[in-house]
C-alpha cells in the first residue's frame, strides 16, 4: 500500500489486501497464466515476485517484482528476482523470459536484470510512458530485455 511502489508497477493505490490474496489463490489455478511469489524478510512480507503472461506453447513468459519501498536498496528484488528466473527455467521449463523497466524512473530494476544477465530486447523498442506513469515520468519511456535459458 505504498505510493513510490504504484508509481512503478501495475501495483494500484490503494492496494487491498482482498487484491493481493486474489493474486495468491490464482496459483492455484492449473496452467494458470500467471505464478506470484511472496517475498519474505523476518516473516514479513516485504514484496512480491512474478511470472505474468506465461505461454506454455512457446515456453516463455515475464519477469516482474516489487519490493515495499522500506525494503529498497537491501537486494530483496535481486533476490526475488533470482529465485523466480531459476524456478521458470528449471521447474517450468521455460526457455525464455521477458522483463521492462522505465529507462530513467526506475535504475534500480534495470540493474537487477542486468546482474541476472537480461540484455535489451531486440525485437522490442523503447515504448514512451502514457497514461498515469506519464505524470510521474513525462518523457520516459519503457526498457525491455530478454534472457533466453542457455545464457542464465
Amino acid at each position: 500500500n505504498d505510493p513510490m511502489v504504484s508509481r512503478t508497477s501495475f501495483v494500484p493505490h490503494p492496494c487491498p489486501v482482498s487484491l493481493v490474496d486474489e493474486w495468491m489463490a490464482s496459483n492455484h489455478k492449473p496452467q494458470t497464466d500467471r505464478l506470484f511469489f511472496a517475498v519474505l524478510h523476518k516473516q514479513a512480507e516485504v514484496g512480491l515476485a512474478m511470472l505474468k503472461k506465461i505461454d506454455y506453447a512457446r515456453r516463455e513468459a515475464e519477469l516482474a517484482y516489487w519490493i515495499g519501498h522500506p525494503y529498497w536498496g537491501r537486494g530483496f528484488g535481486l533476490e526475488a528476482a533470482r529465485h523466480v528466473m531459476e524456478h521458470a527455467f528449471t521447474k517450468m521449463d521455460m526457455q525464455s523470459l521477458h522483463s521492462h523497466c522505465l529507462r530513467h524512473g526506475n535504475p534500480a530494476s534495470r540493474k537487477i536484470l542486468e546482474k541476472l544477465g537480461f540484455m535489451p530486447d531486440p525485437a522490442r523498442a523503447d515504448l514512451p510512458v502514457e497514461e498515469r506513469y506519464a505524470q510521474f515520468f513525462p518523457g520516459d519511456s519503457w526498457m525491455f530485455f530478454r534472457i533466453h535459458k542457455d545464457a542464465a
